[in-house]
C-alpha cells in the first residue's frame, strides 16, 4: 500500500451528507484502520453520540451484528509519530479517540474549532478531514450536551449492542446512513486531477476555444517556420547554383580567350589546305581533257 494514499469518503447523515478525505501519510496505522471500517460498514446507522458545541463530535460504537468485524474494531493499534510535535486542530479534523498509549480502536471525533487541549496526546494525530459538507456537520444535534459528567449526554458504555437506548432516551441525535469508500492512489489523483481540469474547461467555453487557437496559432508557427525553412533552403540552391554557373561561363570565357587565336589559325590553315587540294585536283581533270 502507498503511503501516498487517500480515500474519499461520502457519507449520508441524518443532517445531510458530509465528504471525509482520508490520508495515510498523516497516520498511516489509524488510516488503515479508519479506512477497513468505514468499507466495511461498520459507522452505518451508529450515532454521533458525543456532541459538545465548539469543541468536537465524536462516534464509533457500532451496532453492527458481525461478531468478526466488532472482534476487528476493538484490537488496538499502534500509535502514530507526529513528524511535526503537537498538532494545532482546525474545524473539520478527524483524529482517533483514545484513552492511553496505544489505545486506537474505533472511536473518532470531528474537531469544531481550535481547542487548544487537542492534539496534545499521542493518539490524537489527524487521520482525515471534512473537504465538504461541514456545516452539516455542524448541526448535527447538540441539545444533550457533552456526555457525562460535563452534559446529559448518553454514556458510552450503554450504547453497546443496544441501539435502542439512543433511540429511546436521546432521539435528536443524528447518526450516519451509509457511506462509500473510493480509495485513491498517486497515479489516481493524477488521473482524476486532469479530468477535473478537462471538466473546467468544458464548462467553460471561452477556455476550450483559447485551447484550440492556441493549438492552431503553434500548428500554423510550425508550418510557417517549415516555410520559411523551404524558402530558405531554395534561395540557397539558387544562389548555390547561380555561382557554380557563374563559375563555369568565366571559365570558358577564359579558356576562349587564352586559345581563341590558336583555333582560328587552324581553322584558317584547314580551309586553305581543303581549297588548295580542290583546285589541284580540278587542274589534273582540265589536263586530261585536253
Amino acid at each position: 500500500m502507498s503511503e501516498k494514499e487517500e480515500a474519499l469518503v461520502t457519507c449520508g447523515t441524518t443532517a445531510g451528507g458530509i465528504v471525509i478525505k482520508m490520508h495515510r501519510e498523516w497516520s498511516p496505522n489509524g488510516y488503515d484502520r479508519a479506512v477497513a471500517l468505514f468499507e466495511r460498514g461498520f459507522y452505518d446507522e451508529s450515532h454521533f453520540f458525543r456532541v459538545a458545541k465548539n469543541f468536537l463530535v465524536q462516534f464509533g460504537i457500532s451496532y453492527s451484528t458481525d461478531k468478526e468485524l466488532q472482534h476487528f474494531a476493538r484490537q488496538k493499534i499502534p500509535d502514530d509519530p507526529k513528524p511535526n510535535g503537537d498538532v494545532a486542530f482546525r474545524p473539520g479534523l478527524i483524529s482517533f479517540a483514545g484513552n492511553g498509549d496505544n489505545s486506537r480502536t474505533s472511536q473518532l471525533f470531528i474537531s469544531y474549532g481550535s481547542a487548544p487541549s487537542l492534539g496534545k496526546e499521542k493518539w490524537e494525530t489527524p487521520v482525515g478531514e471534512i473537504i465538504e459538507g461541514m456545516e452539516h456537520a455542524r448541526n448535527f444535534y447538540s441539545g444533550y450536551g457533552d456526555m457525562p459528567p460535563w452534559g446529559n449526554g448518553p454514556v458510552q458504555g450503554k450504547i453497546h449492542g443496544n441501539p435502542n437506548y439512543i433511540a429511546i432516551e436521546f432521539p435528536k441525535l443524528d447518526r450516519f446512513e451509509t457511506c462509500e469508500v473510493r480509495r485513491m492512489t498517486p497515479e489516481d489523483k493524477r488521473a482524476a486531477a486532469a479530468a477535473a481540469r478537462t471538466a473546467e474547461e468544458v464548462r467553460d467555453p471561452e477556455s476550450v476555444v483559447g485551447a484550440a487557437a492556441a493549438a492552431v496559432g503553434a500548428d500554423e508557427a510550425l508550418t510557417e517556420e517549415a516555410k520559411k525553412k523551404h524558402n530558405m533552403l531554395s534561395v540557397n540552391a539558387r544562389k548555390r547554383l547561380t555561382e557554380g554557373v557563374g563559375k563555369l561561363r568565366s571559365k570558358t570565357k577564359t579558356a576562349y580567350e587564352e586559345n581563341g587565336n590558336q583555333m582560328i589559325l587552324i581553322a584558317f590553315l584547314a580551309i586553305s589546305m581543303i581549297v588548295y587540294v580542290s583546285v589541284k585536283n580540278r587542274r589534273k581533270i582540265a589536263s586530261k581533257t585536253s
